[in-house]
């Protein structure tokens, strides 16, 4: 190959295409493998226990899932990274549609620990800063593609909202069970109910 016909990969356009073409094989392959996923924004492989359930989780045919599981084996953490793949990766790839996700817990002290996960998460990441529409508030995070993540307090009243494609319940064993009753309805309307 002659030099005039060889591209210079020096160029700032060039590095920046390799960029998106990279972003793009990252986002395609976070799709059908979200352990590795969960690797990127956590800094750690997760746990085997872990990415059996993130595998379970990336075949969206599952609608309810259920970890049980001692203190501090990361259920919080990986459903924080779940809750980032629905609103980061599944709309550039699967149904190509905005998703919202609501993170609700046994009480609003744990609702605030996961959503903190996800905050802190996002605040060391370029590549979620970069799909952000809006800095992240204490009420909700909001991508460019008009995908969200909101955290609910633990009240019958606050379920009765929002209507969630992901509901993620951290500590269900500290809801009462009129608060589950009213919040499992809440996902009814999307086409990937979870």
């Amino acid at each position: 190959m002659s030099d005039s016909n060889r591209k210079d990969t020096n160029n700032p356009s060039s590095r920046a295409f390799c960029g998106v073409v990279q972003e793009a094989a990252n986002i395609y392959h976070w799709r059908y493998n979200l352990p590795d996923f969960y690797e990127a924004v956590t800094g750690h492989v997760p746990y085997p226990y872990q990415a059996d359930f993130l595998n379970d989780m990336a075949h969206l045919d599952k609608q309810y899932a259920i970890i049980s599981a001692g203190r501090g084996t990361g259920k919080t953490e990986c459903l924080a990274v779940l809750a980032l793949w629905y609103v980061y990766v599944l709309p550039l790839t699967e149904p190509g549609v905005p998703m919202k996700v609501v993170i609700l817990a046994g009480s609003e002290k744990q609702a605030r620990i996961c959503y903190g996960y996800i905050m802190g998460f996002i605040a060391h990441i370029p590549f979620l800063q970069k799909g952000l529409a809006k800095d992240p508030t204490a009420e909700e995070i909001v991508f460019i593609d008009g995908s969200e993540i909101k955290p609910l307090t633990a009240s019958e009243k606050s379920v009765r909202g929002p209507h969630p494609d992901l509901l993620v319940i951290d500590e269900a064993c500290q809801a009462s069970d009129d608060l589950l009753t009213a919040a499992f309805p809440m996902i009814g309307t999307s086409p990937y109910p979870r």
